[in-house]
């Protein structure tokens, strides 16, 4: 790539912009000088151009000058239950007790096509779904009971194929990450020339992720970041719980997922697992609206009631 040089002087500073051809700019004149001892000054142009290449090279290979056209249609966003539930990194919290995996391994095997017919939920084409589980035995229990007790004819060894359970096993961030790529190369399927990652469940976070620290956002937002931009873009349910012991809708400006605030703030979606003092459940979808062009503020949010019973599974496209 040519670079074009703004008002070359004589004494060409080190730190002058420069300029790519595609619109980019790089300050790495001065880091370039100390690296090679090309001189700037007196030097002739040969040196100086043979700089600029290297510039070039560099601006060029950097992860962060990698441009992305603007202006096309927008795309939809990937959804993992229709409606409800995006692709991404979404923080799913709820308190002690409140039954997260009784309602969570449900709603997984929904995405894996095995669910109810007619379920209002049903995505248009399944995936495969990893869960991670801190307690194995309970996961166990409740596939075994819908299973055994729906009613719906569920092919076993279909579900098997689909629905991949793993014990957690708590290990540095870094390499849990390790296990995308190896997911994503083994569970992808086609569908309509539609790719389609599998799902991973970690339930829970803190049975699965070391973090030193769980009240440190730095840390938290590392361990965000590293699940956005080195999990091989799987779609992650990351489980955890709420700070403090609020478990209805009313209290919804007051629950938070436990540990730095940065595990919300950072993540794509936050869903907070509630229960009515009727024993109801609900997954209440939470975002907090910095800008509303409406006017509106504060914590948007919408519910969905959450019956495992009701999903009792069929498996489906």
């Amino acid at each position: 790539m040519r670079i074009v040089v703004h008002r070359v002087r004589a004494a060409l500073a080190p730190t002058r912009v420069i300029e790519s051809r595609n619109g980019g700019y790089a300050l790495a004149l001065r880091r370039l000088h100390e690296a090679s001892g090309a001189p700037l000054h007196g030097g002739g142009a040969a040196p100086v151009a043979k700089l600029y290449d290297r510039a070039s090279t560099e601006f060029s290979d950097h992860p962060l000058t990698r441009f992305t056209d603007v202006g096309e249609a927008p795309t939809v966003p990937r959804m993992v239950i229709p409606g409800f539930l995006q692709a991404g990194v979404v923080v799913i919290a709820g308190a002690h007790g409140a039954g997260k995996t009784t309602a969570l391994v449900p709603l997984a095997l929904i995405a894996a096509g095995v669910h109810a017919s007619g379920d209002p939920l049903t995505p248009r084409h399944w995936r495969h779904v990893v869960y991670i589980a801190e307690d194995e035995a309970q996961v166990q229990r409740i596939v075994h009971g819908i299973v055994a007790h729906s009613g719906l004819g569920i092919d076993l060894a279909d579900m098997r194929q689909r629905f991949h359970l793993v014990p957690a096993l708590r290990l540095p961030p870094e390499d849990v990450a390790k296990a995308g790529p190896i997911y994503r190369r083994r569970l992808t399927r086609m569908a309509e020339r539609v790719e389609l990652p599998p799902l991973v469940v970690i339930d829970t976070r803190s049975a699965t992720i070391d973090a030193a620290d769980e009240n440190d956002n730095a840390e938290a937002g590392r361990i965000v970041a590293m699940f956005k931009q080195q999990f091989a873009g799987l779609p992650v349910w990351m489980v955890g719980h709420v700070a403090k012991a609020l478990t209805t809708r009313k209290d919804l400006q007051g629950l938070s997922a436990r540990g730095a605030s940065a595990i919300e703030a950072d993540a794509h979606k936050t869903e907070l697992l509630v229960v009515e003092t009727d024993g109801r459940r609900f997954l209440v979808l939470r975002r907090v609206a910095a800008r509303c062009p409406l006017g509106c503020s504060g914590v948007l949010a919408q519910a969905h009631r959450v019956r495992p019973g009701r999903h009792g599974p069929r498996a489906g496209q």
